[in-house]
């Protein structure tokens, strides 16, 4: 975003709200999208998905001067995001509740770890590899309980969840525009675990959904 809004000369508040744009677009075309795309392997799609969820996500990176720069912090959660996705893969059917706890305790754990000791080099890598593996499978475990509660329709049912959670990324970019422009970029990391603590909370008793 830094990067965004210095070559276009915009605030924060609206390379944010740029950022959240192309989530409307995902939001109106999933559905129809999903219908195009029924003969591709879900698998791939979501991994190739994935690799641009992580290029999106280089914020914080010049705020804690990490070694090796937007580069590094890419690999790191880009590697971390894989690895989770393949775990998901093995353990979502058995697992699904306890894995989708543990992604949102790591967004928690990730975040804090940044807030309290981001200027360390080795552990903001650590940081940023746990990232990656809490925001990687969370698509994949979301539309997994979707999928359990319908017997028929399943593809449609998923699609709206993917609607729903663009919605929820356009949102929460121009709410980081704000906090950008108000605050320094480590106040993300006070928004992140706001967000994570309510999805770790009802991922624990929601017994039914995610059980």
């Amino acid at each position: 975003m830094p990067q965004i809004n210095s070559d276009l000369n915009i605030s924060e508040l609206q390379g944010g709200n740029l950022v959240g744009y192309y989530a409307i677009a995902s939001a109106i075309f999933a559905i129809p999208l999903v219908s195009v795309t029924l003969k591709f392997n879900r698998k791939i799609l979501i991994l190739i998905l994935l690799a641009g969820f992580a290029a999106s996500n280089t914020r914080l990176v010049d705020e804690i001067e990490l070694l090796g720069g937007i580069e590094s912090a890419l690999l790191l959660f880009g590697s971390g995001s894989l690895i989770s996705v393949l775990l998901a893969i093995k353990y979502t059917d058995k697992h699904l509740r306890l894995l989708t706890t543990a992604m949102f305790a790591l967004v928690i754990i990730s975040m804090l770890v940044l807030l309290l000791f981001g200027k360390k080099t080795i552990v903001a890598h650590v940081a940023f590899f746990l990232w990656g593996i809490s925001f990687g499978p969370l698509v994949t475990l979301l539309q997994a309980a979707v999928s359990r509660q319908v017997e028929s329709g399943k593809d449609v049912a998923t699609s709206v969840q993917s609607s729903a959670f663009n919605l929820s990324i356009m949102i929460a970019t121009s709410a980081a525009g704000v906090l950008l422009g108000s605050y320094s970029p480590m106040s993300l990391t006070y928004f992140a675990i706001i967000l994570a603590i309510p999805g770790m909370i009802i991922s624990i008793f929601a017994k039914k959904a995610l059980g």
